[in-house]
């Protein structure tokens, strides 16, 4: 648990699609340096989880291009930060997306 957030910790892209399957989270923080795969490959694979158990994504990255920004964006990453960052900014980003997430939820609830 970090910053009151409850958190699973995976170290490959498989890794994370074997939990996903297996758990539902809430929000999805993922780097975009994957052992074995490009993090966008797992992006995309998060498409094939029912919508119930797709979690909203941060992308983490140190110093990619701006085409790196827009292609994570493009295969489905909600925010996208680049290190290094302030802690502070890393919380508020994640509330902010949680926020949104819960909001969706409820929406969709509600139709």
């Amino acid at each position: 648990s970090c910053a009151g957030f409850a958190a699973s910790v995976n170290s490959s892209a498989e890794e994370a699609v074997c939990t996903l399957r297996r758990q539902v989270f809430d929000l999805l923080i993922l780097d975009t340096q994957l052992p074995d795969a490009p993090s966008t490959v797992l992006l995309q694979r998060l498409t094939e989880l029912p919508a119930a158990k797709r979690p909203g994504t941060l992308m983490l990255a140190s110093g990619p291009s701006k085409a790196d920004t827009a292609e994570a964006l493009q295969a489905g990453a909600d925010d996208f930060l680049v290190a290094p960052f302030r802690h502070q900014e890393f919380v508020a980003r994640v509330v902010s997306l949680l926020h949104s997430i819960a909001r969706g939820r409820q929406l969709s609830g509600a139709a």
